[in-house]
């Protein structure tokens, strides 16, 4: 599973994106919850579930799609675009002069950390990346790794022990708009997965 944030110079988040690749038992176990719940697929269980997590005006034109890859596995994408900051609990994203803070305090509470301790028996198996692209080079930040040409920071969710996730970087106006992240959607295909990976080692 794969986050990718990337932070615009004014701050924005013009778009939301998570992408998580999974075999057909897992995915399988997904269209049974969602159908469960009521929802006609997939995509549309997705989509509410992400309607969910935040204000009427935090997102709009969310979307979904599966892909059947190559090898059988699936590629699960979930997005939204014209995401206003403002309109999370959990997303704080300031400007002032000319360095940009971003702090997700939400996204480790059901992937990582002392509230993640559930999921120990299946990290060997599942993996949950959180990548931060600032608009310019990363001065301060929580993060277990920095590129090479310091503008992005990443995460290891399901072994951090952080409360948040944090990076502080001058701005770049060549910088581009970009995204943010919702910790229930994470939430909800982590715990999907974690569903599969049991099934099929009972």
């Amino acid at each position: 599973m794969t986050a990718t944030v990337e932070v615009s110079p004014d701050g924005d988040l013009e778009t939301m994106a998570v992408e998580m690749e999974m075999d057909e038992i897992i995915y399988n176990e997904l269209e049974a919850e969602a159908q469960e719940e009521g929802y006609d697929s997939v995509e549309a269980m997705l989509e509410d579930d992400m309607l969910d997590d935040a204000d009427d005006e935090y997102y709009d034109d969310v979307s979904s799609s599966t892909k059947e890859l190559d090898d059988g596995d699936y590629l699960v994408t979930v997005s939204a675009d014209n995401v206003d900051p403002d309109g999370s609990d959990d997303i704080d994203v300031t400007v002032e002069d000319d360095m940009i803070e971003f702090e997700d305090s939400g996204i480790m509470d059901d992937t990582g950390g002392d509230e993640g301790d559930e999921m120990d028996e299946f990290d060997s198996q599942i993996t949950v990346e959180y990548e931060l692209i600032m608009p310019g080079e990363i001065q301060d930040h929580n993060a277990d790794e920095i590129s090479d040409d310091g503008t992005t920071a990443t995460w290891d969710l399901v072994n951090s022990n952080e409360d948040s996730v944090y990076a502080e970087s001058e701005i770049d106006d060549d910088g581009m708009p970009g995204f943010g992240v919702s910790a229930g959607l994470l939430a909800l295909l982590v715990a999907v997965a974690s569903l599969g990976l049991y099934t099929r080692s009972s």
